[in-house]
């Protein structure tokens, strides 16, 4: 404010001003200093004036934390008297003590226009996405996975060295209402076979999904605890948490840009939780991922490995549509520190069938789990 007050007539009190008329020679009077406090706006402090019967329009870039009204009347001209407007946005730019000023438009009526055209186009949910982070979440997590599915796995565990173990998996999926049931066995080696994995993911906001492991070997089943899946899934690089979908209430998501992937378009999105508990079960600081825009599947992705110097990449390598449903058949997930690659896990889907009649509520059960294959 002191900045632009510099740049006009200069004036000996708060409620004196020029005398005089029309055109150069014209005479300002300030009316409503910093006044008329509205709580509701909580915005930015702006200003408008006429010079030479033009209208101007300012907006501070400091924050305040009331919203502040000044208008500037140019009462020589009656027909360019001063308006009030309660719009958000920026027309100032500030260097130092100095401001330059952008002419807007030439009369009243175009400038009620142009105010009308701006304030639609700065309500656009973040920086004028037609969607905002959170709503694409929602529809990642609504989109249709497919129902009574079975299908055969493959995971291969690198080393930092470059050699590999593989796994081989069968699954089973099961959708009831908005929550979801998965159910996988390890067929080899021999050293995990029938290890068996069963997960509840519930819907509901607040509710803890439900995980169990059996563990042939010591013919024990063990409940994954609310607060420790940040731990590997049976040694890859995919924290339990990474089994079901998250719960978006406890995210602060931002749609960060519009970009492509692989020749299709996609929504970049921040992801990170609202609280250090959150932070610390899911294994997670913070999430960028990459959401097609054509059916709101992740694509790629990097994560921020809770309290360690290391970050994990997402990226599906191939993305097929089998029976109407967008399913990722090959994913790679790489664990680093900086450049280098400490761990990757490559996971492979094939075989994959939706509808399936052997596939009902009675097969996710603990008592299945222990039974295996």
């Amino acid at each position: 404010y002191r900045a632009l007050h510099a740049q006009l007539p200069s004036e000996s009190t708060h409620s004196s001003g020029y005398t005089g008329g029309c055109g150069k020679n014209a005479d300002f009077n300030r009316a409503g200093h910093a006044s008329d406090h509205y709580r509701s706006f909580r915005r930015f402090f702006h200003l408008h004036y006429f010079v030479d019967e033009q209208p101007y329009i300012f907006w501070s870039n400091y924050r305040f934390g009331h919203y502040h009204r000044a208008s500037w009347r140019y009462p020589a001209c009656s027909s360019n008297d001063g308006f009030d407007l309660q719009k958000l946005g920026f027309q100032l730019k500030k260097k130092g003590d100095n401001m330059m000023f952008n002419k807007i438009i030439s009369n009243t009526k175009s400038f009620f226009i142009f105010s009308i055209l701006i304030f639609d186009s700065l309500m656009l949910p973040e920086k004028g996405f037609a969607l905002n982070g959170r709503e694409i979440m929602e529809k990642v997590n609504a989109r249709d996975k497919g129902d009574r599915s079975i299908s055969e796995m493959e995971m291969i565990l690198i080393d930092k060295k470059g050699k590999k173990r593989v796994r081989k998996l069968k699954t089973y999926g099961l959708e009831q209402g908005k929550d979801s049931k998965s159910l996988m066995f390890f067929v080899s080696p021999a050293d995990v076979k029938n290890t068996g994995f069963l997960t509840y993911d519930y819907d509901e906001s607040g509710k803890d999904d439900d995980q169990w492991l059996f563990l042939p070997a010591l013919k024990k089943t063990k409940r994954i605890a609310a607060g420790n899946k940040s731990g590997s899934f049976m040694g890859s690089d995919l924290n339990y948490s990474d089994m079901t979908s998250p719960d978006l209430d406890l995210y602060n998501y931002t749609l960060m840009k519009e970009t492509e992937v692989k020749g299709h378009k996609v929504w970049q999105i921040k992801a990170v939780p609202k609280s250090k508990d959150e932070a610390k079960k899911s294994g997670y600081s913070k999430s960028v991922v990459f959401i097609r825009q054509d059916n709101y599947v992740m694509v790629r992705g990097v994560r921020w490995v809770y309290k360690k110097k290391r970050n994990k990449y997402l990226d599906v390598r191939k993305l097929e549509k089998i029976d109407g449903i967008w399913v990722s058949t090959e994913m790679h997930v790489t664990t680093k520190s900086g450049k280098k690659t400490l761990h990757k896990t490559i996971m492979k889907q094939k075989n994959l069938h939706f509808n399936q009649d052997e596939v009902n509520e009675n097969l996710f059960t603990i008592r299945r789990l222990e039974k295996g294959l």
